[in-house]
């Protein structure tokens, strides 16, 4: 079970205490400093309003912000949260707890980002908590109708072993209102699923799409899956592939009542590549993947990299490495990735690093990437970051904020 608030290990998320025991510490990708500043927007305080945001933002129309805290609330079962912006130039940001887990069937401990719909709904997961196992929950929160009450949960689906331990990696939503994701754990074969839950009358059904874990495959999905126009998945895998290394994956839903397939489009190796897979991938308007590695690689401490789809149906799968990670700034356990559609670049985070930085395209095709590194966020960042209209990025830290203790929100102003 997951330590209480205030242990000594209440900073570090369970799976990634695993992973360093596993692998180590590393940290990412060499680079300059940047000129950019970080804010403090919110310090949180464990109780009542939350410990240790883990994952990223998700904003509305109207400028708030929603996220999770793994730990605090009113039972130190995590909360999830709004930030409203100041009502006046400099003044101070608001946060507003719209739900604090009970544990139990209401679940627990909250993980990584939500997703939004058009109507304002809020769709998560808990690590834990559900059923009598504790295998975690997919929940709804609906807005009050009138400004200002309260909001109104509903647990979409509590997962048994068979179905999936863990889910961790967050969700993605389709035009019809469902949502999918991973459990890092459990499973047919025990080494994770993929799920999909559906609204079916006036509650919700879940499939498991795949179970990961057979001779060869893909072992503990570790991060958010993406999904494509056609209704495909990508994801990637710790675990796993021609070396056990890692992999990325592709799930393809059925053409006529059949199942859902899984091709591994690349598996990881020692070399230049990188290995153990981690976070999010980027899908680009091209069809290209882009991703993080988080060891291996020409420099020891994992990649940038990118997967271009073949030319000709049914080929293979072009893996790029792009940047090498050097142990000096960015990169590390857990690192999630933002794509600035208008300009290619993209913006990271990760845990174990503590800090920001961003990826530059090449002027020229088949140029350099080039990287900045942002000033520390003062705590260990997870989950990507969100761009407003300004160009200003927001984030959380898990750790850090008033007191370098129960984490915060940041923002970094262009």
């Amino acid at each position: 079970m997951m330590k209480p608030c205030c242990s000594t290990l209440r900073n570090v998320p369970s799976a990634l205490v695993l992973l360093a025991v596993v692998f180590g510490f590393v940290t990412a990708f060499a680079g300059t400093a940047s000129a950019q500043t970080v804010n403090t927007l919110y310090s949180f305080t464990g109780t009542p309003d939350g410990a240790d945001p883990f994952g990223g933002l998700v904003a509305d129309s109207k400028g708030n912000f929603y996220g999770t805290t793994q730990h605090g609330g009113l039972s130190n079962n995590g909360t999830v949260f709004e930030l409203s912006p100041p009502a006046t130039a400099g003044g101070a940001w608001v946060e507003t707890v719209i739900w604090s887990f009970a544990g139990g069937s209401d679940g627990q401990n909250p993980s990584y980002t939500m997703v939004l719909d058009k109507g304002g709904n809020l769709y998560g997961e808990t690590q834990r908590g559900g059923q009598s196992c504790g295998c975690g929950t997919v929940f709804k929160l609906k807005p009050p109708a009138v400004a200002g009450g309260a909001w109104s949960k509903r647990v979409m689906h509590a997962f048994s072993t068979a179905e999936g331990i863990l889910p961790y990696g967050g969700l993605v939503i389709d035009s019809k209102g469902a949502v999918y994701g991973i459990t890092f754990g459990g499973g047919a074969l025990g080494y994770g699923a993929a799920f999909k839950v559906a609204p079916a009358g006036s509650g919700f059904s879940e499939t498991t799409l795949y179970s990961f874990g057979a001779g060869g495959d893909s072992n503990m999905p570790y991060g958010p899956l993406t999904l494509d126009s056609a209704g495909a998945l990508y994801g990637a895998a710790i675990f796993g592939g021609t070396n056990n290394l890692g992999t990325v994956f592709k799930l393809s839903p059925p053409v006529s009542g059949g199942v859902w397939t899984n091709s591994i489009l690349y598996s990881f190796d020692f070399g230049k590549p990188g290995c153990y897979p981690q976070g999010n991938l980027i899908l680009d308007k091209g069809g290209k993947l882009y991703g993080t590695a988080t060891a291996c690689g020409a420099l020891g401490y994992g990649t940038f990299f990118r997967l271009s789809p073949p030319a000709i149906a049914g080929g293979s799968w072009t893996e790029s490495p792009l940047g090498a990670f050097d142990g000096s700034n960015g990169g590390g356990y857990y690192p999630s990735l933002f794509l600035d559609q208008k300009t290619s670049i993209f913006y990271g985070t990760s845990f174990f690093y503590g800090g920001a930085f961003k990826l530059v395209p090449p002027a020229v095709a088949g140029g350099a990437w080039t990287d900045a590194v942002f000033p520390s966020v003062g705590g260990h960042s997870l989950g990507p970051m969100v761009e407003d209209a300004n160009g200003v990025l927001y984030g959380t830290t898990y750790g850090g904020g008033t007191n370098n203790l129960y984490g915060a929100i940041f923002s970094i102003t262009p």
